[in-house]
């Protein structure tokens, strides 16, 4: 990044998590809008099969003698 997006991102942040702490306007009626309510609840439990999913997903490239993902195209990695 640059030196200058630097510091702009950071208030951006910080002007979002100061949106969202006010819970009213604008921002509440996006921020409360139902699917994200409902990302939130699956979050963690995606977060947690996703170890899982890489695990499987390795040994099956393995299995059909990928042994390093780096060598698949992107027509194969889809």
């Amino acid at each position: 990044m640059s030196a200058l997006r630097w510091p702009r991102s950071v208030a951006l942040f910080a002007v979002l998590i100061l949106a969202t702490l006010d819970n009213s306007g604008r921002s509440a009626l996006i921020l409360n809008f139902a699917p994200f309510f409902w990302l939130g609840d699956i979050s963690y439990s995606l977060y947690l099969i996703h170890g899982f999913v890489q695990f499987l997903t390795t040994r099956l490239l393995e299995a059909i003698g990928v042994y390093d993902r780096a060598h698949l195209t992107a027509g194969v990695s889809f």
